[in-house]
């Protein structure tokens, strides 16, 4: 952490990425925003342990870096009513396919400048 950062910045021993500790991404300052998008730009991916955020929250803070593409969508082997998918089904099935590293929007002449992922 630098003079100029109000939270814990700690580089992942991999070629980019940081995982950062000590705030609370869902009522961050507009100060601490901005430093933590410079940290972003540096860094390019960011972790962020135990945020536990509600949709509401995530949503509002990925608005943040600027307009979402698109909606909201979770990728879950979970029904709505909270019942784990069978794996056999058709959804599982395609969660299976998308294990393996990819990046949206890379088909399109711009870019998503980003994405704002949760895990459960």
């Amino acid at each position: 952490m630098d003079a100029r950062t109000p939270f814990q910045v700690e580089p992942l021993p991999a070629s980019f990425g940081a995982v950062v500790t000590g705030l609370r991404v869902a009522t961050l300052s507009e100060a601490d925003f901005a430093e933590l998008y410079r940290v972003w730009v540096d860094y390019g991916l960011l972790i962020f342990p135990r945020q536990h955020l509600t949709r509401e929250e995530q949503e509002a803070f990925a608005q943040r870096f600027g307009p979402p593409e698109l909606k909201f969508v979770p990728i879950s082997n979970l029904r709505d009513d909270g019942a784990i998918r069978p794996p056999e089904s058709d959804w599982v099935q395609v969660l299976k396919g998308n294990q393996g590293w990819h990046a949206d929007s890379t088909y399109v002449p711009v870019q998503s400048k980003g994405a704002v992922f949760t895990a459960h």
